[in-house]
């Protein structure tokens, strides 16, 4: 009996490990796409992001800025090389990684998603992808964030805008 008991748990040690040192599909697919030619990637840490906060005199900026604690864009200017069997698979991915479908806006040529990954009431990261034709851009936003602050969450960059679009609280989210 000791002997099975030995085997199941080295078993689920194993298993354990295994799963841990999986990457997930959202950085395999940063990892495969962040040091392309003409693609800008850039990562700010939560700190130098609460050190821009104090020097904002919006109020409301300082507020959102002060929840995050990283943000990693991703940016293919001038040609976009994710094909749409990628994007669909990298989607239909990190869903079953437990990121949430929140909203999907078609802007002319582009397409707009936008993901969160939840923890209770707190959301813990929001995902946006832009995909156009001649253009990609992944950003992820991390921090604690109630539903009502993904609003606030426009900034100063490339698609920032998008976040302006997405209503102050679920339910005034229209259901497909």
């Amino acid at each position: 009996m000791k002997r099975i008991t030995w085997i199941l748990t080295l078993a689920c040690l194993f298993l354990a490990a295994g799963a841990y040192a999986q990457k997930s599909s959202l950085r395999t697919f940063y990892d495969k796409y962040k040091d392309r030619e003409n693609v800008i990637d850039i990562k700010i840490s939560g700190l130098l992001v609460k050190v821009a906060a104090s020097f904002s005199d919006d109020q409301e900026a300082r507020h959102i800025l002060q929840k995050i604690s990283r943000l990693r864009l991703l940016n293919m200017e001038n040609d976009n090389p994710v094909t749409s069997q990628e994007y669909k698979e990298l989607t239909k991915n990190i869903q079953q990684e437990s990121y949430e479908p929140l909203m999907q806006i078609r802007d002319k040529d582009q397409k707009v998603d936008f993901f969160i990954r939840e923890d209770g009431d707190k959301i813990e990261e929001v995902l946006m992808f832009i995909n156009g034709p001649d253009s990609f851009l992944m950003l992820s936003v991390q921090g604690l964030f109630k539903f009502s602050d993904l609003q606030d969450l426009h900034m100063d960059i490339e698609g920032g805008d998008q976040f302006r679009k997405i209503p102050r609280d679920r339910k005034s989210i229209p259901q497909a």
